[in-house]
């Protein structure tokens, strides 16, 4: 929008300026005038020149402030998605935060409620092992003496 300002201005100024032989002459009252066209009186002149400059003066300060407005503009939505990025990264910098927690507390109580340790289970299979083994061949052993009677 502010180009098409610029543009608009630009454009309009380049095309209100007067093409050809521009010429300005001081005449006296009854001087003839050496070209056709339109005749200000230096009163006249002055106010149009100074019209003019305050039409420059104008248009820089409508383009000044269109600059600012639109820099505040930016810097507002430039704020506005830091701070959402600040939040989601705050957000998720908590959940990590209490995953992890969640995992030491975990890990704690495992360590915790373990069992007997693999040695201890590795010498009852040992011992229950042969305790069957035991038996068996005592059972085998009555059993082969019951049918030899």
């Amino acid at each position: 929008m502010l180009s098409r300002f610029i543009i608009i201005t630009l454009s309009s100024a380049f095309l209100s300026v007067a093409q050809g032989n521009d010429q300005i002459v001081t005449l006296k009252k009854n001087d003839p005038a050496p070209f056709s066209g339109t005749l200000f009186s230096t009163g006249a002149a002055a106010r149009i020149a100074i019209e003019l400059e305050n039409k420059d003066t104008a248009c820089g300060l409508k383009i000044a402030e269109a600059v600012d407005k639109q820099k505040a503009f930016d810097k507002f939505q430039l704020d506005l998605k830091q701070a959402s990025l600040d939040s989601c990264l705050e957000k998720y910098t908590v959940v990590v935060d209490l995953k992890q927690n969640q995992i030491d507390v975990m890990t704690e109580q495992l360590k915790k409620n373990t069992g007997p340790q693999p040695v201890w289970w590795f010498s009852g299979g040992v011992v229950g092992g042969i305790a069957v083994s035991l038996l068996t061949a005592y059972a085998y052993s009555h059993i082969s003496a019951a049918n030899s009677r």
